[in-house]
């Protein structure tokens, strides 16, 4: 990998396995190649529905696992 290259992490609108956004964020992926480094997010069903009363010092783990994702870009 070449350290001069975006690091993106991509999330699909959709959950679907198959879904056109999915497939447009492979496209991106193929066309972008040597340019951009994409992670795919995968995450994304699992996250609960925001709720700003419920946001506190504990967020969901999966909240917690998204934010380090997003915290570690270079980390990838």
């Amino acid at each position: 990998m070449t350290e001069d290259r975006k690091r993106i992490i991509a999330i699909s609108g959709s959950t679907r396995e198959n879904s056109v956004n999915l497939n447009l964020i492979h496209a991106i992926i193929e066309l972008s190649s040597g340019k951009l480094s994409i992670k795919i997010f995968k995450g994304l069903s699992d996250i609960p529905h925001f709720n700003p009363a419920l946001d506190n010092d504990q967020p969901p783990k999966e909240v917690s696992n998204f934010q380090k994702q997003l915290m570690t870009l270079t980390a990838f």
